[in-house]
Formats: structure tokens, C-alpha cells, sequence
């Protein structure tokens, strides 16, 4: 049987500086709640059943009952025996029979997001953000986690095995007196669930895929090319990412300095209206302008926050996430191929007609029983990464960042043409002192 820790949770290098928390203004924020998934332009790693329309062949198991909304009402600080600690108190619509609300600390997402990649190898389960050592009392930071949580919370919502899993079921009612009980009983409930076990789990989730045939070369050639891909992203990403950090403090600095030289410039016109020795020409009242400028300059910051910094951040984690899930694969492939490697030892053995003992013939049973187990897994758990997961999850990507551009565009139009009216209007009333003073 394949060992937990060979499989699941294999570590992706990260970036091991915590993250800054950036004070943004979150009021203005729209919270995720599902993303919408474009299926067309599939390249496919399958054989001889390939469609020529393969938008057509993704295949996620449909749900048998509405989505629940999912919301994380509020935030709470816990005091434990050594240190504090902050819950997130969790509401659905419908909720669970009996149950109003449940408090779950950040570890409890950790332990469901965990306890998903291990039940259902080969699916993209969505990444929770990341861990934060400093400032995670925070209000921005507090405020922050509490929409990324509510956000994962409903993309696992989205997905039928997930929403309908044990574990999730379990997350979503059970009291937190009790929770560690409960994740100790889905756990038991799975413990003895081997690979010929979670095989068959996906195949009856799946069962179009597993009709399929894989290419020969997918796991030696494609995989590893699409690894190689992925991490340039990743890296790629990291770079951007630290310079819309910057860019993000810049902008929040700009808003407050220009909303400070507002203030200051109305203090002046107001000042200078009250000059004893009043000159015949007076400072133009541009004070509406600057106002404006000042929310302009607000509006395009929170404008960039949501709809790039906050979605390039989620983009991010998701190719960290599917890395994750590729790591996954690799080891699942590693262990394939030593089983393989002990198998021909003892095919060389009976080709030679050499004699085995009790405890080799044991073993060579044990061998062979486990390469059609962990065969039988690496094979369904492929055609669901390459067919399904790695185009749903970059098809959701792009068409989501394309939904945001649109929004930023639209916002950034508007408080521009706002701002280019209001200027003009200062330049006719220029133009008309100009004409009165001329007559």
C-alpha cells in the first residue's frame, strides 16, 4: 500500500519571508464566490478517444443538489492556554440540520484542504492562503484571510466530490467543542483505503475517463515539459509579484498624499479669501478638482488592489497549487517504477528457474499485487489532471483575469471622463474671464 506521506502534501517551494499586511480599504471589495469555468481550447494528453470539440469531454462529476452559500459571518479572538487565536464562524444557506453557525480556526482549513488532496488524488483542490507569522491579528489581515477563506470555502462548495464528502460535511456542522473528534472519525473512516480503493472512488467519479487510454508518453515526456512550464510561471509570478506589491504601496501612498495636499490647498483658497489687501485677480478655485482627484486617485487604487494585486495574488496560489498536484504525481510515478524495477528482478529469477523461498514467494505476490494497485491509480489520477484539472483550472484563470480587466477598465473610464469633465470646465471658465476682461 502506498504510504500517506509519499503521495500527498509533497512540499513546493515557497517563499519563506512572511508576507507584509498592507492596509487597503476592503469596503469596496467584491468576495468571490465561484469561478466561472471556460472549457474550450483543451490540449489533451489521452489517446485514441480524443474529440475534436474536447471542450466538450471535460468531464466534473455534476452535483445531485443545489450549492449552498457559504459565508464566513464574522471573526473572533480566542484565548488558548499559551497564545491567542482567531476562529472564523461559518454559516451556509441551507445550513446543515440543526446547525446555525461553527467556528473554525485557520489549522481546521488546513486539516480539510489536507485530508481532500489525500481523499482525491488527481483533483485540483482549491489553495488556501498562506500562513502569515506577523501581523496575523491585524484587522486588514484578519479581514483579508477571512475573504480568502470564505472564497476557498466555496470553491470546494463547487465541486460535487468535495461538497459532498464526509470531511466537508463534517467542517461544515460539526460543533468546535467536538471538531478534533470528528476529524479523527473521517480519518478512521478512510484509513485502511488503499490505491486500488480511491482507483475505483475516481473511476465511478470519472467514468468516461476511465475508458480512456493514456499516451505511452505522458508520464516521462508531457508531465515533466508541463512541470518545467508551470515552474517558469511560478517564478514568473513571484517577480511580479513583488513589484504589484510595490506598486500597490505606491498607490496607497499617492491616495493618502493627494487627499492631504486636497486638504492643504483648501486651506489656503480659505485663507487667502480673508487677504485684507485683496488683489483685483484671484487664485482659481480649483478645490472641486482637487476633491476630485483625491477619490480618483482612491477609486484607482482600490480599483487595483481587486482587480489585479488581490487576482494575480489567487492566480498565483493556484499554480502553486497545481504544482502541487504534479509533485503528487511524481511520486505516485516513482513508486510505480521501483515496483516495476522489483518485478523484473523476479521475472529474471524464474527465467533462470531459480528456486524461491516462502517469504520471497510472499513478497512477489505483495509486488505484483501492488504495481495493479498503484498502476491502477497513476492512471485514472492522470487522465484527471491532464483531461480535466489542468484545463479547468487555466481556463479559469484567464477568463477570470479577462472579467477583471473588464471591470478595471470600466472604473478607470468613468473617474477619467469625471476627471476630464470637471477640468474642462475649469479651462471655459478661464476662457470666459479672459473674454471679460478683454471687453
Amino acid at each position: 500500500m502506498t504510504e500517506q506521506s509519499d503521495l500527498q502534501n509533497v512540499p513546493v517551494e515557497a517563499d519563506p519571508q512572511p508576507q507584509e499586511v498592507i492596509e487597503v480599504d476592503h469596503s469596496a471589495v467584491t468576495e468571490l464566490k465561484s469561478d466561472d469555468i471556460d472549457t474550450t481550447n483543451v490540449s489533451s494528453s489521452l489517446g485514441s478517444k480524443n474529440i475534436d470539440n474536447p471542450g466538450n469531454n471535460l468531464i466534473r462529476p455534476q452535483r445531485t443538489a443545489s450549492a449552498r452559500t457559504i459565508r464566513i459571518a464574522s471573526t473572533e479572538d480566542r484565548k488558548g492556554n499559551i497564545k491567542k487565536h482567531t476562529v472564523y464562524v461559518i454559516e451556509c444557506d441551507p445550513s446543515p440540520p440543526g446547525v446555525i453557525t461553527v467556528a473554525r480556526r485557520y489549522n481546521n482549513f488546513k486539516w480539510l484542504r489536507s485530508f481532500l488532496c489525500e481523499q482525491f488524488p488527481g483533483l485540483f483542490v482549491s489553495p488556501l492562503p498562506p500562513a502569515n507569522a506577523m501581523g496575523r491579528f491585524d484587522d486588514s489581515f484578519v479581514e483579508e484571510r477571512r475573504q480568502d477563506l470564505e472564497r476557498f470555502l466555496n470553491r470546494l462548495e463547487a465541486v460535487k466530490p468535495f461538497a459532498e464528502s464526509t470531511a466537508f460535511k463534517m467542517f461544515l456542522s460539526r460543533p468546535e467543542t467536538t471538531f478534533v473528534d470528528g476529524t479523527k472519525e473521517v480519518e478512521e473512516e478512510y484509513r485502511n483505503r488503499g490505491e486500488e480503493d480511491k482507483a475505483h472512488a475516481l473511476s465511478t467519479l470519472f467514468p468516461d475517463l476511465d475508458e480512456e487510454t493514456l499516451n505511452e508518453s505522458v508520464h516521462e515526456d508531457e508531465i515533466p515539459k508541463l512541470v518545467e512550464f508551470l515552474g517558469k510561471v511560478d517564478q514568473q509570478m513571484t517577480v511580479l509579484d513583488k513589484s504589484a506589491e510595490r506598486l500597490l504601496k505606491h498607490l496607497t501612498f499617492v491616495s493618502k498624499e493627494m487627499d492631504s495636499f486636497s486638504e492643504a490647498f483648501d486651506g489656503l483658497y480659505t485663507a487667502e479669501t480673508n487677504y485684507p489687501y485683496k488683489a483685483t485677480t484671484e487664485r482659481a478655485d480649483v478645490r472641486p478638482q482637487f476633491k476630485l482627484w483625491s477619490g480618483y486617485q482612491v477609486q484607482q487604487t482600490d480599483s487595483y488592489y481587486e482587480n489585479f494585486f488581490r487576482s494575480l495574488r489567487y492566480e498565483h496560489q493556484d499554480i502553486k497549487a497545481l504544482l502541487e498536484l504534479f509533485a503528487f504525481h511524481s511520486a505516485l510515478y516513482k513508486r510505480y517504477q521501483r515496483v516495476c524495477k522489483a518485478i523484473e528482478r523476479w521475472n529474471e529469477l524464474d527465467a533462470n528457474n531459480t528456486e524461491l523461498k516462502p517469504n520471497q514467494e510472499k513478497q512477489k505476490e505483495f509486488d505484483f499485487a501492488t504495481r495493479k494497485q498503484v498502476l491502477s491509480l497513476l492512471n485514472i489520477a492522470t487522465k484527471i489532471m491532464m483531461k480535466n484539472e489542468i484545463v479547468l483550472v487555466w481556463n479559469s484563470k484567464t477568463s477570470y483575469f479577462r472579467d477583471k480587466i473588464q471591470m478595471f477598465t470600466k472604473i478607470q473610464t468613468d473617474i477619467t471622463n469625471k476627471m476630464l469633465a470637471s477640468w474642462k470646465n475649469v479651462a471655459v471658465e478661464h476662457n470666459e474671464n479672459d473674454s471679460n476682461k478683454e471687453n
